[in-house]
């Protein structure tokens, strides 16, 4: 994972993400705890940076987790 020291152009903070991927914050940090997702990068503050491409993996995501109506569980 790459460390910048501000937001390099082409990344996007936690909250501009969620909005994006139509998400909240705490599931981007679910995700990350979990292991299901990590960040694209971190800044030097230690601000999680997520890029376009990390889009892809939220939407299989969402799409495993709406048919079953609920949320995903990780063992």
């Amino acid at each position: 994972m790459e460390k910048h020291r501000a937001i390099p152009p082409g990344y996007m903070t936690v909250g501009e993400a969620a909005k994006r991927m139509d998400v909240t914050v705490r599931t981007l940090q679910y995700y990350d705890a979990e292991g299901l997702l990590s960040p694209s990068a971190v800044s030097e503050g230690g601000r999680r940076l997520y890029s376009g491409k990390d889009s892809v993996p939220v939407g299989i995501l969402k799409a495993v987790r709406s048919p079953v109506g609920g949320s995903i569980a990780v063992r």
